[in-house]
């Protein structure tokens, strides 16, 4: 009951948040104590299955039963939990979960305090208590940090044990790890800096209810409900999206395509993630998928086959080849790729391929250049100079390739090499370039490209480009050659080349130039001319790549289409020649499970149509239906917060919207179904059950039509009205689990048959008098006033009188009324009284007391509060 009346005072009360918070405790195990044999609390909010039997969190501990409620097991704080009171339950891989709290006065006012978070393993043996602390995660003991909610989900594929909390003004915690790390997860970086910052939580982050959706597939969403509405969080599995956040190298395949286009590969830092020239969705592949290596270091695509080059986690040396025929969805390792080209101290990293006619070669840094006649599948050497280590000839240490026709560039540690082959790939002759190591000047070619001019659609000339990087203390530079590599002009760092550039990629006459300062633009080159920074900026969001922290690896151009990457992320400009410069748009990359793809807000918005169903933005319950392969629809309880809003019950669902170009795309459409709020819902198939203060209600059609449902037990006999409230509402193997105001009842969903349990049966029950629902408001409590608890042992006249916190009488409820031997309240009879006083106006907000006395001599006292 206790648990209740807190998520009452929450629902009046969550702006008054209080930060005062105590350190956490460790995490140590109780002694065993057994369970005692007594149904602990008339009032129950939750159930949930474990270990074969049915446990119920309760204001006086955790009850379970293993034979439909014929024999009750209680934990509480006498023999094993934290305290008594429990906020929430939740039960996965053979674990319980609980929430705990307790009450202290306040300025005279009973107020919770969170008792952070407890698991047994082993049936209540032992239970434990999580030391968020040890995660840094703060805020989750002490005043408003009660624990609500308590949902998780168990991804075999992954294997992952995924937990979510939702604590009030703790917010919304979660673990990916079944509860060995936590942390606290916000909707954006803004909401974590105000959250740290300010002593009063923004309502956004004030979390209520929780629950995990399962229904997209491998994707995993989380359902948040808070004071300023409902909150999508998305988490993409790392092979359903990009992953790498440092691109190393992209390759177009205009033969790798399906109904959404051509596909782009995209080489990096956590393997290989596949798209399209327009961007996602995207897939990534990893060593788990047949790559030899973490990284990436380059890719390309030969004959409808893609073929990448491996490297280690730090990207230092090569850990092979492996080649795709299935379009990147799986890969096959090139046998002995490695023992037959690794070197003394590992500079094998594969950095480039190139393609001439039927010939595939790679520049495997000292292993120098490679060419393959069979698509990959067998390599050999080609020596490209007779190495002279004295005279400074390194021409066989490549790191760039370049093809035209029968010319193949190379990139190399001693300048540029072109190797002019005849149609069968033999040599005919060879050109070196030297590029001095001085001021002016840097040897390692690490990049070579061909840019080409047209008349009309012939072409007219070329130019050679280069982007070198030094090898001891020369220059980076960017140089370019128009007569075939014989003379060479050098754009240098005054000139607006970067520290270090890493590529350089042409659009008609337009130099695109990325590297550590950003991205450069040249129109049209002219010796000695400035180049010009522009930003890379998402054309949508405000993202944009910083120059001074996002540096530009690689820039490839097909078609219309020019790609960036980056160490963190890339950018794609579609239609390039529709703005100078580019749009982009900017995909970042989240390699942090716990951190969510997407997230997205649903509130309080009459003017819009697909949210007009939240008709408040305060949601103490929210739940997810399954539908077989369909998305789940999302129930929500909503209550008011601001002006115009108002209880109800939303349903959320994903229907097609017709675009104006007679596409579709999906959103979420929230219809209000109901004119009032629930405590919990519950779900049969298609019948939903919502438990609500005017009783059980449920609907099979999506909430066109609601039924209130009876109790009535197997003689016929009705054992709890049906407009009374419930609270607690779960169907576990066939039966409904329903917490009334005043005991558990359980529906047989075959035959409608129901039983009911409430407490009679304790030692102390006479000696125990309680008023319900404490705290008390006339503004949420509009409908049954205050019911008094008490056992009558002996036929008796009983009195019952209420009394300020001074002993002054308030009101006499009862005088004398004569009550046969029973618990009470029962369906026969019981004791209500509307909370005013003797001239019939609203109490005081603040602590009272109730005196029971009895005829026969007995004389019993509790407490109760009023609240605004």
């Amino acid at each position: 009951m206790e648990r209740l009346l807190s998520r009452v005072k929450f629902l009046l009360c969550f702006f008054l948040v209080i930060t005062l918070i105590p350190k956490a405790k460790a995490a140590i195990a109780t002694s065993y104590v057994d369970p005692d044999t007594v149904l602990a609390a008339t009032t129950t909010i939750e159930f949930v299955k474990h270990a074969g039997g049915v446990w119920a969190s309760t204001g006086a501990g955790v009850n379970f039963t293993f034979d439909l409620g014929q024999t009750w097991l209680l934990y509480d704080a006498s023999n094993g939990m934290l305290s008594d009171n429990l906020s929430a339950i939740f039960s996965i891989n053979n674990r319980l979960w609980v929430g705990a709290s307790h009450s202290e006065l306040v300025d005279e006012s009973p107020t919770s305090f969170s008792d952070g978070l407890l698991y047994t393993d082993d049936l209540g043996d032992n239970w434990f208590q999580v030391d968020f602390s040890a995660s840094g995660v703060d805020k989750l003991l002490g005043v408003n940090s009660q624990i609500f909610d308590i949902v998780g989900h168990y991804d075999a594929n992954q294997n992952e044990n995924w937990l979510f909390i939702s604590a009030w003004a703790g917010a919304l915690i979660a673990s990916r790890d079944g509860g060995s790390g936590w942390r606290r997860i916000f909707p954006s970086i803004v909401d974590s800096i105000n959250y740290t910052n300010n002593a009063v939580p923004d309502l956004r982050m004030l979390y209520f209810s929780c629950a995990v959706d399962t229904s997209h597939g491998d994707t995993l969403f989380l359902w948040g409900g808070t004071a300023e509405g409902i909150f999508e969080y998305i988490f993409v599995p790392a092979d359903l999206k990009a992953f790498s956040p440092l691109i190393n190298q992209i390759a177009f395949c205009d033969a790798c395509t399906d109904s959404a286009g051509s596909f782009v590969f995209i080489g990096g830092n956590n393997g290989l993630t596949r798209g399209f020239k327009t961007g996602g969705p995207y897939v990534s592949r990893f060593q788990s998928d047949g790559l030899p290596g973490p990284q990436v270091s380059a890719v390309t695509d030969f004959r409808d086959r893609v073929i990448v080059g491996t490297a280690t986690a730090n990207g230092s040396s090569s850990t092979g080849l492996a080649y795709s025929d299935d379009r990147g969805d799986s890969f096959t390792p090139v046998a002995g790729f490695n023992s037959s080209y690794a070197l003394p101290g590992n500079s094998n990293r594969i950095y480039d391929f190139a393609v001439i006619g039927e010939r595939l070669y790679l520049a495997a840094e000292e292993a120098g250049l490679l060419v393959s006649l069979d698509s990959g599948l067998n390599w050999s050497a080609v020596v490209v100079d007779t190495p002279d280590v004295s005279q400074g000839n390194r021409r066989n240490v490549v790191y760039a390739l370049n093809a035209e026709a029968d010319t193949l560039r190379l990139g190399t540690d001693s300048g540029l090499v072109q190797l002019f082959m005849d149609p069968s790939g033999v040599v005919d002759s060879t050109r070196f370039y030297v590029f001095t190591e001085d001021d002016n000047s840097s040897a390692r070619v690490s990049k070579v490209r061909t840019q080409r001019f047209f008349t009309d659609t012939t072409l007219d000339s070329t130019a050679i480009w280069t982007v070198n990087q030094r090898t001891t203390n020369g220059s980076p530079i960017v140089a370019r050659s128009s007569d075939g590599g014989l003379s060479w002009n050098h754009l240098q760092i005054g000139q607006g080349v970067a520290e270090l550039s890493h590529d350089i990629n042409f659009t008609g006459d337009t130099v695109y130039i990325v590297g550590t300062e950003g991205a450069k633009r040249i129109a049209s080159y002219s010796p000695g001319m400035l180049i010009q920074s522009f930003l890379i900026k998402d054309s949508v969001t405000s993202d944009a790549f910083d120059p001074g922290t996002d540096t530009l690896t690689t820039i490839e151009v097909h078609g219309d289409t020019i790609f960036i990457g980056t160490r963190n992320g890339f950018a794609i400009a579609n239609a390039r020649d529709s703005a100078v410069p580019p749009k982009f748009k900017i995909t970042r990359i989240n390699t942090d499970s716990l951190l969510a793809n997407a997230v997205v807000q649903f509130q309080y918005d009459p003017a819009n149509p697909f949210v007009a169903g939240v008709t408040g933005n305060f949601v103490p319950a929210i739940e997810v239906q399954y539908r077989g392969a369909d998305p789940a629809i999302v129930w929500a309880s909503c209550r008011p917060v601001g002006s115009g809003e108002t209880n109800g019950i939303a349903a959320g669902a994903v229907v097609p919207v017709l675009l104006p170009d007679s596409s579709f795309i999906f959103e979420r459409l929230w219809v209000s179904v109901y004119d009032d709020f629930a405590w919990n819902f519950a779900f049969n198939g298609d019948t939903v059950f919502a438990a609500t203060n005017n009783g059980l209600i449920f609907t099979a059609d999506t909430g066109f039509s609601w039924d209130t449902m009876q109790f009535i037990d197997s003689a016929g006999n009705v054992i709890y009205d049906a407009s009374r409230p419930v609270f607690g509402v779960d169907v576990i193997d066939g039966n409904l689990w329903v917490g009334g105001k005043d005991r558990v009842l359980i529906v047989d969903l075959s035959s409608f048959v129901s039983q009911g349990f409430f407490v009679v049966d304790s030692a102390t029950a006479a000696e125990e008098v309680y008023a319900f629902p404490v705290p008390y408001s006339n503004v949420i409590n509009t409908d049954d006033g205050i019911t008094f608890r008490f056992v009558v042992e002996q036929d008796a006249y009983v009195t019952i009188e209420v009394y300020d916190f001074a002993i002054n009488l308030v009101r006499r409820v009862i005088d004398n009324r004569f009550f046969v031997s029973e618990f009470y309240p029962n369906l026969i009879a019981s004791v209500r009284w509307d909370a005013l006083n003797g001239q019939g106006h609203e109490l005081a907000v603040g602590m009272y007391y109730f005196k029971v006395e009895l005829s026969t001599g007995e004389t019993r006292w509790g407490k109760l509060a009023i609240i605004p």
